[in-house]
């Protein structure tokens, strides 16, 4: 089931008033994709273990980011996205 995050009607505050992205997969198998509109672009995403350990760190490189899981273990998995603009995810590996 993909996420879809729009904070255009957001009481707070963001770097980027209008921000839409989708990540899918959820479960995933080895690759995550993030759909992102251009203001995310260049921005970072960080994974971390349900024990917030951070395994992998990438950049939103386009539109469409995949971003490889492969080598990690199965299991709950936390994605941030973003430096100001903070979003927490939690995704499923199996």
């Amino acid at each position: 089931m993909p996420t879809l995050v729009d904070t255009s009607n957001s009481a707070s505050i963001y770097k980027y008033p209008n921000v839409e992205f989708t990540i899918y997969p959820n479960p995933i198998k080895s690759t995550i994709r993030i759909k992102a509109t251009n203001s995310l672009i260049r921005e970072n995403v960080t994974i971390y273990t349900s024990e917030g350990v951070e395994v992998l760190s990438d950049v939103i490189k386009g539109e469409d980011t995949e971003i490889n899981l492969e080598g990690l273990p199965d299991g709950m998995y936390f994605i941030s996205i973003g430096d100001e603009f903070k979003q927490h995810f939690r995704v499923l590996k199996i």
